[in-house]
Formats: structure tokens, C-alpha cells, sequence
């Protein structure tokens, strides 16, 4: 056995280890949070807090190990027809309790005609939630997160589009965003968490598939990042 397999299968075995008490704390606050008949409103707000702080631990994890795969030469996508309700679905469904431990307005949409694309929905998935925790992360409390698919007639491309009214990006720190272990500053970093990897996950993951991921934002105004993927099939590179 060679170093680099024991290493993918170090890898697989912290991932295994991890993950399993994450869930069952995960699948326990949201039994809590829908059967919780007679709950006070400081029960429910705890439960929530435990909800939205096991799913961010998760999630971290799962950047950490994206990256750890990426690096490793052996990510690759696996390719099938995806319906981007179901993607979008999916993650509003996982970042709601954040949005709720928050008070922000999380609002999820799929416009009318979207076509499905050719695509790993789970890594469409992790690059979405990313990019949507990444907007909660920096909107105020009481703010607005709004994720919207769509695609414009005879256009090449399917957009995700996540916007929100937080704290925005000054234009000469928006390119850094998308590089690993990145934050604009060090108070940021205190102020709002993260260890600076999501955003860069998502870029690499959206660049497998042969689309890109661009921000559109103004300091003090909020942010928008789009997603634009290929409508035809991605090609044949990293693909199983």
C-alpha cells in the first residue's frame, strides 16, 4: 500500500469519525425543533443554536476534506442530470436553522424553464452551500439572503445567483476572496468566523464543471455571487 493510499484512507476514516456524532446531533436538534410541543421560546432558541453550530462544525469539516481531496489528485466529478430545485432544495433546507439562529430572511427560488445540467449534484450542492453560508456569515441580523436559479433565453449558461444586504466587499479585495484561507482583514476574520476556505471550494468545484463563479459587490451595500454553469456537458476531464 503507497503513502498516498494510506492517506485517502486516513482521510476516509477521520471523515467516518467525525461525521457520525455530527449527525446524530444534527438529526437530534431537528427532531427536537419539529417535535417540540410546549417548547418555551428559550428551548427552541437553544435547540436552534445547537442545530445551526453542528451544521457549520459539519460543514467546515467538509471544506477542510474538499480541500485535502482536491490536493490530493483524486477529486473527480460524478456526472448525472440534476434538477437544480432539488439542489436548491436541498440547501435551503440545510442553512435555514443558520439563517433562523440569525434572524435573517432566507428566500429560495428556481425561475420558471431553468433546464437541468449535467453536473455531481453533491459537489454543485457543497459549492452552493458555501457560497449561501458565506452570505448568511456576513449579513446582519434581521438581514436578507435571497438564492435565485435562472436562465436567460438562447443563453449558454444556468446562473445561481446568491444576494444579500450584509457588509459587501471593497473592489480591491474581491478577487482575493476566492483564494484559499482568505479574509479581507484580520478583524473580519475575528468578527465573523471561518477558516477561509469555502469560497475557494466553491470556485474549484464550479471550475471542474466547466462553469465559474464571479462577485458583484459594493462596501456597506451587500454582495452577489453567480454561479454560471454550462448548459451542455462538462468535459470529459475529472469526470467518472
Amino acid at each position: 500500500m503507497t503513502s498516498h493510499t494510506q492517506y485517502l484512507g486516513f482521510l476516509d476514516g477521520v471523515s467516518h469519525e467525525l461525521r457520525t456524532p455530527l449527525s446524530s446531533i444534527l438529526a437530534f436538534a431537528d427532531v427536537s425543533l419539529r417535535e417540540g410541543v410546549g417548547m418555551s421560546a428559550q428551548q427552541r432558541a437553544a435547540w436552534t443554536e445547537v442545530a445551526a453550530s453542528a451544521s457549520r462544525l459539519s460543514d467546515t469539516l467538509d471544506n477542510v476534506l474538499d480541500v485535502m481531496y482536491l490536493d490530493s489528485g483524486k477529486a473527480a466529478l460524478s456526472v448525472e442530470l440534476v434538477d437544480l430545485v432539488d439542489v436548491v432544495c436541498e440547501v435551503d433546507a440545510h442553512m435555514r436553522p443558520r439563517a433562523d439562529e440569525r434572524a435573517i430572511e432566507l428566500v429560495s427560488f428556481v425561475a420558471p424553464g431553468v433546464p437541468f445540467v449535467e453536473a455531481d449534484p453533491d459537489k454543485l450542492r457543497r459549492a452552493l452551500e458555501n457560497l449561501v453560508d458565506n452570505a448568511l456569515k456576513f449579513t446582519p441580523r434581521g438581514g436578507l439572503v435571497v438564492v435565485h436559479a435562472f436562465h436567460r433565453k438562447n443563453d449558454s449558461a444556468v446562473h445561481l445567483r446568491i444576494d444579500d444586504n450584509g457588509i459587501g466587499i471593497a473592489e480591491e479585495d474581491q478577487a482575493a476572496v476566492f483564494e484559499r484561507y482568505a479574509q479581507v482583514d484580520d478583524s473580519v476574520a475575528r468578527s465573523f468566523g471561518g477558516c477561509g476556505l469555502g469560497l475557494a471550494v466553491a470556485r474549484e468545484f464550479v471550475a471542474m464543471h466547466g462553469g465559474t463563479v464571479r462577485v458583484d459587490s459594493t462596501l456597506g451595500a451587500g454582495s452577489s455571487f453567480t454561479i454560471a454553469l454550462p448548459t451542455s456537458a462538462p468535459s470529459e476531464r475529472g469526470i467518472v
